[in-house]
């Protein structure tokens, strides 16, 4: 599971290139995201005077919930222009019949996405704008892009040494990201939208056990998504406005929360665990 951290937050504006927001005046006011569960400040940060801000921590449930994650809408007074980060998803993919229906049974369905294109273009784009015109599809920009594989490079370093560690094989891992750009009609004005995401997946093989034929898991999140949205044919320009600095550069996370965060996230990965476990040995034995 994944939530909102400095790290991520500085990966992710890394995706982004340079966000800069327009806006009449140069003054800014400092907004904060609340986590209601916590009854606790989560995030700050700094927009423009006159744009509207809403936020808060999201919890989503079921199998496809990556973890408590923060969410915000800050918009320009247009009412179009602005940017918005949505909490990441989970999927899982096995080739393991008998865990493909205990799954099934607990309606989590397998899905077979293993790139950030496949993740924005099947899920992200139909849940938000489903009669969007899909305009462009491609990387991140390349400071992103050298971000993502130095991490990247590092977590296979790590897992090589873990798998070696046990006698296992490493397992397959997969960081990357993708941008959509689209089109769509909102109130009667046609906007323009960019969806920035980034996904991770794990891979790994099982070997043949008893009448267990070997098998392949493959469990996947996708980091925050972000929205960039202003009218038709205004977006580059959107981007690219000098006057004020970055949004990246007034993040401030509670240093407080993260850590309750990460703790309760264990446990509830745990309890996970145990339930999936005793799932599966329940459909094996039947």
């Amino acid at each position: 599971m994944k939530h909102f951290t400095r790290a991520g937050t500085t990966a992710l504006c890394a995706t982004l290139g340079t966000l800069v927001i327009a806006a009449s005046a140069h003054r800014t006011r400092t907004v904060e995201v609340v986590d209601p569960q916590y009854q606790m400040n989560a995030m700050s940060m700094a927009i423009p005077d006159g744009w509207r801000f809403a936020g808060t921590v999201a919890r989503p449930q079921g199998c496809h919930g990556a973890g408590p994650a923060i969410k915000y809408t800050a918009q320009a007074p247009d009412g179009v222009s602005g940017f918005e980060m949505l909490p990441g998803v989970a999927w899982h993919w096995t080739s393991n019949i008998s865990k493909q229906q205990v799954w099934a049974s607990m309606n989590c369905p397998v899905v077979e996405l293993q790139t950030a294109g496949e993740f924005l273009l099947a899920i992200a784009v139909p849940m938000l704008h489903p009669n969007a015109k899909v305009i462009s599809v491609g990387p991140l920009l390349p400071a992103g892009t050298a971000a993502l594989a130095e991490q990247l490079a590092q977590a296979r370093q790590q897992n090589a040494a873990m798998a070696a560690r046990y006698g296992q094989p490493p397992q397959k891992l997969v960081l990357e990201g993708a941008r959509v750009r689209i089109e769509f009609t909102s109130k009667g004005r046609v906007v323009d939208e960019l969806l920035s995401a980034v996904i991770q997946c794990t891979e790994m093989r099982f070997q043949a056990m008893f009448r267990q034929p070997a098998y392949t898991d493959r469990s996947c999140t996708s980091r925050s998504t972000v929205l960039t949205t202003a009218p038709k044919g205004q977006l580059d320009s959107f981007i690219a406005q000098p006057q004020l600095a970055t949004i990246q550069h007034t993040i401030q996370l509670n240093q407080a929360w993260e850590p309750r965060v990460i703790a309760d996230q264990q446990a509830e990965l745990n309890r996970a665990k145990a339930e999936s476990a005793a799932a599966e040995q329940t459909m094996m034995r039947t």
